[in-house]
């Protein structure tokens, strides 16, 4: 007997190329995100769920943006993640990885009320 995969497990699956969480109007529905795509769905098995991703999610590419809800921040490298720290308190206030799949080819810039992300090279 095969069940639907926990929102937990399908964003392990994704592995970046989509994020789900619980859908705001209907509890009862993934929310989906991917590039370009928001869509609500039914919860899903898992190889209904990796068929849905080859099909409707390439590797995650491009370009991803990040708003910090914070008055006064700064952003550090750590790794492979950003993290942006309050000045105020000195604790850090979020943490940005980008998708594994980029591996190493990856940067991130200030951008006007955030940090954005972007994968390095192609294919």
């Amino acid at each position: 007997m095969t069940r639907d995969l926990m929102i937990r497990e399908a964003n392990r699956l994704a592995r970046g190329r989509a994020r789900v969480s619980r859908d705001p109007v209907d509890r009862r529905l993934w929310r989906v995100e991917a590039e370009g795509m928001v869509e609500a769905h039914e919860p899903m098995t898992r190889e209904a769920w990796l068929a849905f991703l080859d099909q409707n999610c390439s590797k995650p590419t491009g370009r991803r943006e990040y708003r910090i809800r914070c008055d006064d921040w700064y952003a550090t490298q750590a790794n492979r993640s950003v993290h942006v720290i309050d000045r105020a308190s000195g604790k850090v206030v979020k943490v940005i990885r980008p998708p594994a799949v980029w591996s190493d080819d990856w940067t991130w810039n200030f951008i006007d009320g955030g940090i954005a992300v972007e994968h390095t090279r192609n294919g």
